[in-house]
């Protein structure tokens, strides 16, 4: 009886060993999902941000260029808009 025991408890801590070692793997799956996720968002976020400066930026390109349009072309009355 005890060599059935001491099988019974090596195969109920060899479970509990498999058991944790899958338990920790799905956490290392979760979390490297979670860290590609959050990359995503902040890439996604930096291309948005870089799409409005850049918007930002042509607006004011053109208001440049009429000015100096304006400078050159007008006799020097220009116009300002912010």
């Amino acid at each position: 009886m005890d060599a059935d025991d001491d099988e019974m408890w090596r195969q109920r801590r060899k479970q509990q060993n498999d058991d944790m070692a899958a338990a920790i793997e799905r956490a290392r799956q979760r979390r490297q999902e979670e860290e590609r996720r959050m990359k995503e968002e902040q890439l996604a976020a930096a291309k948005e941000k870089l799409r409005q400066l850049d918007e930002k930026l042509a607006k004011k390109e053109d208001k440049v260029v009429v000015l100096t349009y304006q400078l050159f072309h007008e006799s020097f009355s220009f116009q300002i808009i912010v």
